[in-house]
């Protein structure tokens, strides 16, 4: 019977690896994304869809350009708009809420 630390050890070992593959795709796939993307590049990067992407252009809630005029005008995208755009959605935990809290009343008496 295999000692159940070293099978531990084992799996920790096989995560980490894949881990660090996955580190490397990722930092090849962000050098190889343009900083300017089409909707399409877009929605792929917010991992939303398409309409969801027109939706949101439509009603102004995301950054975007417009290059051109009426029907054939298309929807651009800054790559570094979008992640600051993501931004206002992050959410913290309760400690980093009330340390900020905590923070800013010390600042502010």
């Amino acid at each position: 019977m295999e000692n159940p630390f070293e099978a531990l050890a084992k799996e920790i070992n096989n995560i980490k690896v894949m881990l660090v593959d996955f580190q490397k795709i990722n930092k090849q796939s962000d050098k190889a994304m343009p900083e300017i993307l089409s909707l399409q590049e877009a929605a792929e990067f917010l991992r939303l869809s398409p309409s969801k992407m027109y939706d949101l252009t439509h009603k102004g809630d995301i950054p975007h350009f417009k290059q051109g005029a009426g029907k054939s005008s298309r929807v651009l995208f800054s790559r570094s708009d979008l992640l600051q755009w993501l931004q206002q959605f992050k959410q913290i935990d309760k400690a980093s809420a009330i340390a900020g809290c905590d923070s800013f009343m010390a600042k502010n008496r």
